[in-house]
């Protein structure tokens, strides 16, 4: 059963969400919680109420971003299941998350900010370090059924994604590209997935 959400929820929906535009526009330092209301809908107190500072804000922010990060990336792994099948399952995941424009548009934020403050650098990698990956899991149940044949699991994880955001990720985000066609996309997963397997599995 769908879970009821409050007016109050809502409007803590709304404000994120014009953060998120508002902060991608004009950057994090140039905007006003007076700009977010109005984008929001909102009154300058109920932004208040919900977040006493932009930097709250951002956390925020950044914390819905790592969810969805570790949502995206969530797969049982499955012994009776042929890995190229899994895989294959785990990048459509991780695609479907770089094909959204809200993602795409804090991801921005984040590296912006990044140059303004080394504070939120390492919240960051702190929060990143907290959770586990999805991934990660998968491979190291992979690992321990014997069918992968990795030394390093961190350069295994980052080589998979790397493969991915290469090319739907990146040029997105630095504005030189937009996401791949449904053609594309299928292309990059079943080359990527057939050249990590090539190399890992036993």
């Amino acid at each position: 059963m769908e879970e009821k959400r409050t007016l109050s929820d809502r409007k803590r929906e709304d404000i994120i969400n014009a953060a998120i535009q508002e902060f991608d526009r004009c950057g994090c330092q140039k905007t006003s919680m007076d700009q977010i209301a109005k984008t929001a809908n909102v009154s300058k107190r109920t932004v208040y109420n919900h977040f006493p500072s932009k930097e709250v804000l951002f956390d925020e922010i950044t914390a819905v971003m790592w969810t969805e990060c570790l949502a995206a990336t969530e797969y049982a792994y499955r012994k009776d299941e042929p890995l190229s099948v899994q895989l294959t399952t785990i990048a459509k995941q991780q695609m479907d998350l770089l094909k959204s424009q809200s993602f795409i548009s804090v991801s921005r934020l984040i590296f912006a900010e990044c140059f303004h403050s080394p504070e939120a650098v390492e919240k960051i990698i702190r929060q990143m370090n907290e959770s586990d990956n999805g991934l990660i899991l998968w491979l190291q149940e992979a690992i321990k059924d014997e069918r992968l044949n990795i030394t390093d699991i961190d350069v295994a994880y980052s080589q998979f994604y790397g493969m991915l955001k290469s090319m739907a990720f990146w040029p997105q985000v630095i504005g030189f590209g937009q996401y791949p066609t449904d053609e594309q996309v299928q292309e990059i997963i079943d080359s990527s997935v057939a050249m990590y397997l090539k190399y890992y599995e036993i």
